[in-house]
């Protein structure tokens, strides 16, 4: 038995497995041909339908706007997708509720209008009326067609023609009983437009919907606006995104509309993603002959020329998990990752502690990690790859040194991220041949690999790194037998996203 197949036994077999697979979510299977509904809503009035000026270049705007993001999810089939207004008037249905409001109803519209008006009231506009009768209507009319059709999420379209500011908002109600998924699909939809474009930076005086919002991180703004309420016995997560000014030139032009349709598409899709669990995918499935070969990357770049070399010639697509750090000092490797065709995972921007694993052995949480750091630490490198490559990441990270617990993970979940750890380490970042940990081609072997195995090893991650202060015996230098022994024994050498 050659060297490099006795490493790979040691490696799937010792006592270098970091755990013995964790069954993620994808293993208690999916619900079959369930749709995910989202209706959107373009904004404004249908009776801005054919109006002059600004009422109708915003009338026109967002219905663009909802049929281009409505154009994104066409060959999604895992959603479906409906809007509110059609050629500028309310679907039928949503027409045919409204005109059929009952007493109660109207009475209760009436009495939510009034307590509106003294929470919304601001000096300059006490004795206003913060949205009509008419207005509440429809709105009351949209929010019992979306829970009468079991939709998911109502996400609706705004511009404004009352400011030049060309940022963005994402509002969510705080008194909506969806409050929880409606900050999840807002935190996602603002981290893409925030890859494009900043958030506004101030709330505006007046009677208009900002009208004492009170702001959160990364352009989302809380505000009790009446089409995110809840109403007795009526729940949806439901979002409000404003694109901007009319008054933008920008705003008008098919490249910046098709762009914000993209990012609000993939915003909404990460919110609905299945397959992102606060778990930790330390292994793939047990049952498929599947093996995932990952690189970190973060200070060392000593052997990805190597070993992109070498998967390149073996025909295998792997994963690397870079840092922010790593991007900005290697532009170059991360587009020839790209242009291998391998899958690019966030390891975050500067490789930080984020757990008290090195003062006492325990995943305890660190005092200055904060939910907040954390998801700036993953939406820098987001950035800087998608300023580099012009593409998304994928929306997996792997925690620096490994350190993890159900909070991270739950945090970066939050923010779209499904934590992906391993079942092997090569060790290949040990220099001190002094230590146990130091491995070799000649290191102990436990000869127990029976290939092709359902429960062996079938599913592993395996662990290395794109450099190493080692001046001999570098792991990469090994990675052509490794992979040739694996395929040997009849292992698919895939991406991390295709384990799940």
């Amino acid at each position: 038995m050659n060297s490099i197949k006795k490493l790979l036994i040691f490696f799937l077999s010792s006592g270098m497995i970091y755990s013995s697979g964790i069954a993620n979510a994808a293993e208690k299977g999916l619900e079959a041909n369930t749709q995910i509904r989202i209706l959107i809503d373009p904004g404004h009035s249908e009776r801005r339908a054919g109006a002059k000026g600004k009422a109708g270049e915003e009338h026109i705007l967002t219905l663009e706007a909802a049929k281009r993001l409505e154009g994104k999810f066409q060959q999604d089939t895992e959603f479906k997708v409906e809007l509110t207004r059609v050629n500028g008037n309310y679907r039928p249905e949503i027409t045919q509720i409204n005109a059929a409001l009952s007493i109660d109803e109207l009475a209760m519209l009436d009495s939510m209008n009034k307590q509106l008006r003294i929470k919304e009231a601001a000096p300059n506009c006490t004795n206003k009326k913060v949205i009509s009768l008419h207005n509440q209507k429809e709105l009351y009319a949209i929010a019992k067609y979306a829970s009468s059709k079991s939709i998911d999420a109502l996400v609706s379209l705004h511009y404004d023609s009352h400011t030049t500011d060309k940022g963005y908002w994402v509002f969510i109600n705080p008194e909506n009983s969806k409050f929880g998924e409606s900050m999840q699909i807002a935190r996602n939809i603002s981290h893409m437009l925030s890859l494009e474009y900043s958030p506004s930076l101030a709330v505006k005086n007046g009677c208009g919907i900002r009208n004492n919002a009170k702001l959160t991180a990364r352009g989302i703004s809380l505000r009790n606006l009446a089409l995110l309420r809840s109403y007795p016995g009526i729940e949806t997560p439901s979002v409000l995104i404003e694109l901007g000014s009319i008054d933008d030139t920008e705003n008008k032009k098919e490249a910046r509309q098709d762009k914000l349709a993209s990012l609000i598409y993939e915003g909404i899709r990460r919110s609905f993603d299945k397959h992102i669990s606060s778990k930790s995918l330390d292994r793939g499935y047990k049952v498929a002959n599947k093996i995932s070969l990952t690189f970190d990357g973060d200070w060392l770049n000593t052997a990805s020329e190597e070993i992109l070399s070498t998967l390149k010639k073996k025909g295998v697509k792997a994963t690397f998990f870079l840092t922010g750090g790593f991007m900005r000092r290697y532009p170059k490797t991360v587009l020839g990752i790209l242009d291998g065709g391998h899958e690019v995972g966030n390891h975050t921007d500067s490789h930080p502690r984020l757990t008290t694993y090195s003062k006492n052995l325990r995943h305890d949480t660190l005092d200055d990690v904060s939910e907040l750091y954390l998801i700036e630490q993953l939406e820098k490198t987001e950035k800087e790859f998608y300023r580099i490559s012009g593409k998304y990441i994928s929306n997996i990270w792997r925690a620096p040194y490994g350190e993890h617990n159900k909070q991270l993970r739950e945090w970066a979940k939050n923010a779209g991220y499904h934590h992906v750890g391993w079942t092997v380490d090569s060790l290949d970042w040990v220099d001190d041949k002094g230590l146990k940990t130091y491995h070799t081609s000649t290191s102990k072997i436990l000869d127990t690999l029976k290939c092709g195995s359902e429960s062996v090893n079938n599913g592993a991650i395996i662990l290395m790194h794109l450099g190493s202060t080692r001046k001999e015996d570098q792991f990469h230098k090994r990675l052509p037998g490794l992979i040739d022994s694996l395929k040997e024994c009849n292992y698919n050498l895939v991406r991390v996203s295709e384990l799940k």
